[in-house]
């Protein structure tokens, strides 16, 4: 009952299905992550409760589309994954933020931390992307930042 999360990945997608219901049944509010073998069981992991679905299928395909058509872009991504100088990380702006109230321009985000923010996920559930400067910081938003490896240490201190 105090679980924050569940994540269901038996190599079953019917025990996946099972476990999620099971699991949304006990609680409605608990983020469940399921995985599914098949692509088909998607959408009966989403209509039995499932936050998130993970088709390794799926991911694999577009991993080898993305190769193929995209290559700089997965071998960035790779090389931040690996932590070589380069993160991609995400921060919550709460009430007590430094950055709270503040646009971008003004918490000097990025000359502080040399960090680019590239989306920002408004409490609302809206996603703003590429945020110009004046774009204002509100608490619950979180951002969605590219920098040097570190950065989430340095916007940690600036609190």
């Amino acid at each position: 009952m105090r679980a924050r999360a569940l994540v269901t990945a038996l190599p079953s997608d019917a025990d996946n299905v099972y476990i999620t219901l099971t699991a949304r049944t006990i609680r409605t509010d608990l983020q469940i992550i399921a995985r599914a073998e098949q692509p088909a069981s998607e959408a009966k992991l989403k209509r039995a409760g499932a936050s998130r679905v993970v088709c390794t299928q799926v991911m694999g395909a577009l991993r080898i589309s993305n190769i193929l058509t995209r290559p700089n872009v997965v071998d960035l991504v790779e090389m931040a994954n690996k932590g070589v100088d380069l993160e991609i990380d995400e921060y919550v702006v709460t009430a007590q933020s430094a950055f709270m109230g503040q646009t971008l321009r003004e918490s000097k985000l990025r000359e502080e931390t040399g960090a680019s923010v590239v989306a920002i996920k408004r409490n609302d559930g809206e996603t703003v992307f590429n945020p110009g400067p004046d774009s204002v910081l509100s608490a619950g938003d979180t951002l969605v930042f590219v920098g040097p490896a570190g950065v989430s240490n340095r916007l940690d201190n600036i609190e």
